[in-house]
C-alpha cells in the first residue's frame, strides 16, 4: 500500500509538471486514476508509427528519477531535463528493438530467467523485490515482458557491435600506456596520527612534558592516542596524509616505522611532533604486461561505446521519429 502511494505521488508531481492537471474536488483515488487513464491515452512521441504514451514516459522518468537522481526537488527545470532524457532513452531502445524484430531476434528464455534473476538478487527477499517493482511501475508479468524486449535489444548489439569488437591490438595498448604513464604509477602514501605539542622546542620544561606523554602514551596506554584526555600543550590529529614536500622530516620520519608502532620526537619546523603510522602504500609502477589486460578491457569498452552510439545515430537517421506535444492533445 504504502508503494503505491509513492508512485501515486511521484506519478501526480510529474503529471502535473507535463501539464495534466487534476479537476478540482476530485478524491485522491478519483485523482490517481484520471491521471492513469489520461497519461495511457496521451501520445508523446512516434518511432516509425509506433506510439510512445504519456504513462510509458511517465514510468521511464520514474525510474530514471529513483535510480539516478535519488531524492533531487522535483522542479519545473528538473522535470523537463528528466523528460528529455527518459524520451530520449526510450525513442532510442525502440529504434533498437524493432532492429531486432526486423531480423526476427527471439528472447531466450534462459537470458531472459538470468535477467530477472540479476534484477531480483539486488533485493534481500521476493517481498522487497515485489514491491520495488510496483514502485517502478511494473507487475511481474510486464517485469518479465520488460526483460525479453531487453535480451532482444542486447543480442542485436551483440551480433551488430560486441561480437565484431571483440579485441585491442597490443600496439593500440602500448600507446595508451605511453601517453597515460602517470595512471600506472601508484605514488607512496603515509598516513599517521599525529601529536602536535605546543611548546617551546628549546625549552627543557617543553621537550620533557613531550617526552612524560609519549612515554604515557606507550607504557599506560597501548599506543593508542585516541586514549590521551584533551591537553592544554597538545593536540591529536588522526588519520593525517603527511606531504613529502610540506613536511618532510615527519615524512621521513613516519615512513621508516613499523606498522602502528609510535615515533621518538620529531622537530619539523620548531614544532615538536609524535606519529603513529596507521597507513603506508609503497611507490610502485605497473608494467605494461601487467597493466595490458587491463588497457585493453578499457579499450574495448570505450571503441564499443562509440560503435554502439553510431550504430543509434544510424538507427535515427533512417527512421522516423515524432514528438508530438502534450499540451495540445
Amino acid at each position: 500500500m504504502e508503494s503505491m502511494l509513492l508512485r501515486n505521488r511521484m506519478m501526480a508531481g510529474l503529471l502535473l509538471l507535463m501539464g495534466i492537471i487534476l479537476p478540482v474536488g476530485l478524491t485522491a483515488q478519483a485523482g490517481d486514476r484520471l491521471h492513469s487513464q489520461a497519461a495511457g491515452k496521451v501520445v508523446v512521441a512516434r518511432v516509425n508509427g509506433r506510439p510512445i504514451t504519456l504513462a510509458e514516459l511517465m514510468t521511464r522518468m520514474r525510474q530514471i528519477r529513483a535510480t539516478s537522481y535519488g531524492s533531487a526537488k522535483l522542479t519545473e527545470e528538473f522535470g523537463r531535463r528528466l523528460k528529455q532524457e527518459a524520451l530520449d532513452k526510450m525513442i532510442l531502445e525502440e529504434l533498437a528493438f524493432q532492429e531486432a524484430q526486423r531480423r526476427g531476434v527471439v528472447a531466450d528464455p534462459a537470458k531472459v530467467d538470468a535477467f530477472i534473476a540479476a534484477a531480483r538478487s539486488q533485493h534481500r527477499d521476493e517481498q522487497h523485490f515485489l514491491k520495488y517493482l510496483e514502485i517502478m511501475g511494473y507487475t511481474p508479468e510486464s517485469f518479465r515482458r520488460h526483460a525479453e524486449r531487453m535480451v532482444m535489444i542486447q543480442e542485436v548489439i551483440d551480433q551488430d557491435i560486441n561480437r565484431k569488437i571483440d579485441e585491442v591490438p597490443e600496439e593500440v595498448a602500448r600507446a595508451y600506456y605511453d601517453r597515460n604513464r602517470a595512471e600506472f604509477i601508484q605514488q607512496e602514501a603515509v598516513e599517521v596520527t599525529d601529536i602536535v605539542f605546543f611548546v617551546d622546542p628549546a625549552s627543557k620544561e617543553g621537550r620533557a612534558q613531550a617526552a612524560a606523554l609519549r612515554r604515557r602514551l606507550v607504557e599506560q596506554l597501548d599506543g593508542d592516542p585516541g586514549r590521551l584526555p584533551e591537553g592544554d600543550f597538545y593536540y591529536v590529529q588522526p588519520n593525517l596524509k603527511l606531504s613529502k614536500v610540506k613536511t618532510p622530516v615527519l615524512y621521513e620520519a613516519a615512513r621508516k616505522l613499523e606498522p602502528n608502532a609510535i615515533s621518538d620526537i620529531i622537530n619539523e619546523d620548531g614544532t615538536l611532533h609524535v606519529v603513529k603510522l596507521t597507513g603506508y602504500r609503497p611507490y610502485r609502477e605497473t608494467s605494461f604486461e601487467d597493466a595490458l589486460p587491463r588497457i585493453k578491457q578499457r579499450l574495448l569498452a570505450r571503441r564499443r561505446q562509440e560503435a554502439l552510439r553510431q550504430w543509434l545515430d544510424d538507427l535515427r537517421a533512417k527512421a522516423k521519429v515524432e514528438i508530438l506535444d502534450v499540451a495540445t492533445q
